[in-house]
């Protein structure tokens, strides 16, 4: 039933939790299912998807779609293509419209906020500015799908530092939960990570623990064997004791 259907994990090569849209509806499906080819290591992607330059306009349906499914983007779209006014949305439409005054519709129809003047834009930063996602299920089947092809695109890269990158040109409440819970499962990261801690122990610690051990016998070696001193000149043990 739906509910045994909703409790599925998709796990991919890596044990990445790849996410489940089969409650979606079948377009929705699909849609995902066509991003969801390129939500793997780089060397798997078919050649063809990696020449045909189809991605951009895959993402770019999943995006207009994350958008049309979230109420609040629909009557802010409605009000950017000024169909409506703030006072038509009451309460919402204060927000609204202030929001209006730092985003635009791109040529796509897609909501953005107004890029960073070039200066103070980040490297990663998208130069038409950020795209605003919506809080629903497809939404964050999408994230989860983008955290992916990051992760792989970049050789693996953390999840921190991947949202980082996907921040910069999407927009999403719950984005650094839907990365972290998406990528954390990485068994090629989970391992990378063992070795390093294990490696750091062999050759840190273990340099460390020796190097304490001579400092502590260090006192003794060093010590004032057999020296006289002034005021017992023939005797040796008194002077070191």
């Amino acid at each position: 039933g739906p509910a045994a259907k909703a409790n599925v994990m998709m796990l991919n090569v890596d044990g990445i939790d790849l996410p489940n849209f089969y409650d979606l509806d079948a377009d929705e499906q699909e849609e995902l299912k066509l991003l969801a080819r390129y939500a793997k290591p780089v060397e798997e992607v078919e050649e063809e998807l990696q020449h045909d330059g189809n991605y951009e306009t895959t993402l770019m349906t999943c995006l207009l779609r994350a958008q049309s499914l979230d109420k609040d983007l629909r009557d802010f779209n409605d009000l950017l293509k000024k169909k409506v006014t703030a006072n038509d949305l009451r309460v919402k439409g204060v927000k609204l419209r202030r929001l209006a005054r730092i985003c635009y519709l791109d040529e796509n129809g897609l909501i953005r906020r107004h890029p960073s003047p070039e200066r103070l834009r980040k490297v990663e930063e998208d130069v038409n500015g950020v795209v605003y996602l919506g809080n629903n299920s497809y939404t964050a089947a999408l994230i989860k799908l983008l955290a992916v092809i990051y992760h792989y695109k970049h050789l693996h890269l953390g999840a921190r530092r991947v949202c980082n990158l996907l921040q910069r040109r999407f927009y999403c409440k719950r984005m650094t939960r839907l990365v972290s819970s998406s990528l954390r499962s990485c068994t090629s990261c989970i391992k990378a990570r063992a070795t390093r801690q294990f490696n750091y122990v062999v050759n840190n610690v273990q340099s460390l623990l020796t190097t304490g051990l001579w400092q502590i016998l260090g006192v003794d070696v060093a010590g004032p064997y057999d020296r006289a001193t002034k005021d017992t000149p023939t005797d040796a043990t008194d002077s070191h004791y």
